[in-house]
């Protein structure tokens, strides 16, 4: 364990945890499903948005391994929203030559050019993109609330799941496989979430995965009372989240779902639990806001954007009902 686990995991004391409480199928269940899942499968158009800097590259591995195993088409968008930023004639036919291979097939080029060029990429993608994936630097909460990045613009104004790959070093190999077998998804907000895991389901059946579910519940600290009231409550909160899991699991291949009682902060706990089970991919509902809003009123996503390199997909969550 590294010295960075250590501290997190003593950080974090006191924390109890639930194991699994759903049934995980076995791999010859999973590959009898898979083909009929795959000609099933509603991701049919992935894109990789690029900005045309050697970081923004760090998406494209992700954007070819999803679109080959669910042989998806695959867009290169070039997103350039400065003037200052200088013309690069041929990028996207330079990239797609780098990516000649069988397993990848290429859907017409995208570019947008000029300060909107980003809400007129996202209004494009509704309806058209089943997928987005994009790569975004590392910054404090402040600096995107003042200078958003392209990643935060495209999350802002489109409704369609976006997948983030963070970084400092750009790709040598655009032929690199990411896994993204293990899934964390943190029910936050079960009522909405569980009703939005239709792109976590996909990945997960394509990648021949598991996906975790993860629910925090607060430790009671209070005496049990006259009566037993704060067993009973105790208890009550234990069977909603238990039919939260199962009701989530029930639309997911592979899920695993584990209950966690600790007062530590939420995005703590995530971040202990991406750590030791060696998390591939975070899913996590979040509402677009702007980069201002997040800055004042941060939710469990800003927090894994600034402090976590594992791909965080965000997805819209359901209307409440």
């Amino acid at each position: 364990m590294t010295n960075h686990s250590l501290k997190m995991k003593q950080a974090l004391l006191p924390l109890q945890v639930r194991g699994p409480t759903l049934h995980i199928p076995g791999r010859e269940e999973c590959d009898q499903a898979q083909p009929a899942l795959i000609a099933n499968s509603q991701m049919n158009r992935v894109a990789v948005v690029l900005d045309g800097s050697p970081l923004g590259e760090l998406a494209i591995p992700y954007a070819r391994r999803l679109a080959g195993v669910a042989n998806a088409e695959l867009q290169l968008a070039l997103i350039r929203e400065s003037t200052i930023t200088p013309s690069r004639p041929g990028y996207l036919r330079t990239i797609a030559s780098r990516l000649d291979d069988a397993d990848v097939r290429f859907g017409n080029s995208l570019i947008f050019n000029g300060s909107n060029a980003a809400q007129r990429f996202s209004e494009a993608a509704e309806g058209s993109i089943d997928l987005i994936v994009v790569a975004t630097r590392r910054c404090s909460a402040l600096s995107r609330a003042c200078w958003s990045s392209l990643a935060d613009r495209i999350l802002q104004r489109t409704s369609v799941p976006v997948l983030i790959v963070r970084g400092s070093i750009p790709p040598s190999d655009l032929y690199w496989s990411p896994p993204l077998r293990r899934i964390l998804v943190p029910l936050v907000d079960p009522t909405t979430q569980c009703e939005s895991l239709s792109t976590v389901a996909e990945i997960g059946t394509l990648t021949d995965g598991t996906q975790t579910l993860l629910r925090i519940l607060p430790i009671e600290t209070h005496s049990v009372g006259r009566g037993g009231r704060g067993m009973t409550r105790k208890v009550k909160a234990l069977a909603a989240a238990e039919d939260d899991l199962k009701r989530a699991g029930r639309t997911l291949p592979r899920p695993v779902t584990k209950i966690v009682f600790s007062n530590s902060r939420l995005e703590e706990v995530v971040r202990f639990e991406t750590i030791t089970n060696e998390t591939d991919l975070i899913a996590l509902a979040a509402h677009a806001r702007s980069p201002l809003e997040r800055w004042l009123a941060p939710e469990l996503f800003d927090y894994l954007l600034q402090d976590t390199d594992v791909p965080v997909l965000v997805f819209r969550p359901a209307p409440a009902k």
